[in-house]
């Protein structure tokens, strides 16, 4: 059968590397840099572009983040993606592209230590599960490829997981889970150290004869003996107490010097704010669900699941990961990218279930991936079908009303581009040597597949559908706003619309509270006849996106237009 080859035989040497740790971290990398360069999106990317964009302006601690659709994210993504804008820029890369990159950044760090953390236990084929596991939410197939603060806020989450359950002395891991404390404070605020409070039993708690000096098991080489075997080495053990004792004191004096800083205060007493969210647990099921899937299915998987108890090495990650979910539900807002702050641990609770799994399930999770895969290639295949044939009809509606002008480009290349990725997919499918890691890896080869496709086939109706640039841009060319070199952001304008104009108004104009001209985006589905009619009254300057049901109005208007005053109040 399609996934149960002949008795086992020796792979080739060239099956090997192409399976083994060479051909994973090849297609992570593809994953992960495939698609990164675009105009900045309309929703997440823009809205975590925003404090990117105020950081490389001059603000070190930008006040943007106290804008209610970033609470209680920090600043910590937006100073690397700062840093890597810049270098794009000096390189002559457009910034946003350049500061996008940290998003990738941080997401491979985070799959570094989920996989070194595993290897201790179960060697490299339980590291490579790991690495796969700590990608494989279809969360991260939207956002891992966008601005958002949540992958420094995982991969802090991954530090404090790393520390708590690598370093053997307790004195290692308490430091450890110092530094993640103050990584996760940066980049999720208050709540993120409400998150850290949960990892502290695993910190304090007795070392096990498996873990041992962190030091020496990330720098050991690759053909070294398993963790728990290996010598120990005191004097790199003392190195990196050393050194992990200097980066929590250069921590402390950062904390106490930005503190004096009132756009920090304003910032942490904005995070507070997030500690009276209502719990919604149908956000847990309707939200995290598909974004954690397949994870959290393999994490609580109902066969044997006494091991999520019985087992020492899954037991104290578990009742942490418990913590983290009721932490995320209580002190975050609900939405569908903040539950992949989940993803480190429910990814190393994943990898260690997954490996302990009999043949049949782990081909049961093998055939439940291509038949998932098949699925999510038709509606792909739709959606092309929608813009080159109108069919189906009512996909190719929507795609009508969102972007009427739009006609997909070197049609031809594209369609041979994405039977390529197909026809490589299927190839690497049928040659996947029987291993520990074949179900992870049936998974990954299809996330990859998915994301090619999406690329090759959908990004050209994405990029005209998300992007907003043209719209505002329009709104700065008009003669009024030019004489006027300002807009002010409208009441009720989101995180992401602001950082739309920020990002490209004219060197000369500025977006400033005070302005007289205001700038809205309003939905005419949300309108009456009559009260656009009013507003025509008072429109400066226009632009247009969409037409029928998701037609946009974008407008500027002077500050005391009576209109005004009924958005306000709504």
């Amino acid at each position: 059968m399609f996934f149960d080859p002949p008795p086992y035989r020796e792979p080739a040497l060239w099956v090997q590397h192409l399976f083994g740790t060479a051909g994973i971290v090849l297609l992570i990398t593809v994953y992960l840099l495939l698609g990164q360069f675009h105009a900045p999106w309309l929703g997440e990317d823009l809205r975590h572009f925003l404090p990117t964009w105020m950081v490389f302006q001059g603000q070190i601690v930008p006040a943007s983040l106290s804008h209610p659709d970033l609470t209680p994210w920090g600043p910590l993504y937006a100073w690397s993606a700062a840093i890597l804008g810049s270098v794009a820029q000096a390189l002559g890369l457009p910034f946003h592209d350049g500061s996008r990159l940290a998003t990738p950044l941080w997401l491979a760090l985070q799959t570094g230590l989920l996989a070194n953390a595993v290897k201790r236990l179960q060697g490299k084929s339980g590291a490579i599960v790991a690495a796969i596991a700590a990608l494989s939410p279809l969360g991260w197939l939207v956002f891992a490829h966008v601005h958002t603060s949540v992958a420094a806020a995982s991969a802090s989450v991954a530090v404090l997981l790393w520390a708590t359950t690598v370093c053997a002395p307790r004195r290692d891991r308490l430091t450890g889970w110092a530094v993640g404390t103050l990584l996760l404070f940066w980049s999720s605020g208050l709540p993120g150290v409400v998150l850290a409070l949960g990892a502290l039993p695993l910190a304090y708690s007795r070392g096990t004869t498996e873990q041992r000096e962190a030091w020496t098991f990330l720098f050991a080489p690759p053909d070294a003996a398993p963790s728990h075997t290996a010598p120990r080495s005191a004097p790199l053990g003392a190195l990196f107490r050393f050194w992990t004792g200097a980066a929590l004191l250069a921590g402390i004096a950062t904390v106490g010097i930005f503190l004096w800083n009132p756009s920090v205060q304003a910032w942490a007493r904005t995070t507070l704010q997030s500690f009276s969210t209502t719990p919604e647990f149908e956000g847990l099921f309707s939200r995290g669900g598909w974004t954690l899937w397949p994870l959290w299915l393999v994490a609580f998987w109902p066969i044997r699941c006494y091991e999520l108890w019985r087992v020492p090495k899954i037991r104290p990650v578990f009742l942490w990961l418990l913590w983290m979910i009721a932490v995320t539900l209580t002190c975050f807002p609900v939405g569908e990218s903040t539950f992949l702050v989940l993803s480190p641990p429910l990814a190393y609770v994943a990898t260690l279930r997954l490996l302990r799994f009999g043949p049949s399930t782990t081909a049961a999770f093998a055939w439940f991936t291509l038949t998932m895969t098949v699925v999510l290639v038709v509606l792909v295949a739709a959606m092309l079908s929608a813009q080159l044939f109108s069919w189906p009809p009512g996909l190719a509606r929507h795609i009508a009303r969102a972007t009427p002008e739009f006609a997909l480009d070197a049609a031809p290349i594209r369609l041979a581009t994405a039977a390529f990725g197909l026809l490589l997919w299927a190839v690497l499918v049928w040659r996947l040597p029987r291993q520990a890691v074949r179900a992870a890896a049936h998974w990954l080869l299809s996330v990859v597949l998915l994301w090619w496709l999406t690329v090759s086939l959908l990004y050209p109706w994405l990029d005209a559908a998300r992007n907003l640039v043209p719209a505002v841009r329009t709104l700065w060319h008009n003669p009024v706003v030019a004489a006027h070199r300002c807009l002010a952001p409208g009441p009720r304008m989101g995180a992401d619309l602001v950082a739309a104009l920020q990002y490209t108004a004219p060197p000369t104009a500025t977006v400033a509270p005070d302005c007289p001209l205001v700038a809205l985006r309003l939905r005419v589905r949300e309108h009456t006849p009559q009260a656009l009619a009013e507003w025509r009254r008072w429109v400066l300057a226009d632009a247009t996106r969409g037409r029928g049901k998701l037609a946009e109005w974008w407008v500027v208007v002077p500050r005391g237009a009576p209109p005004l005053a009924t958005l306000s109040d709504q």
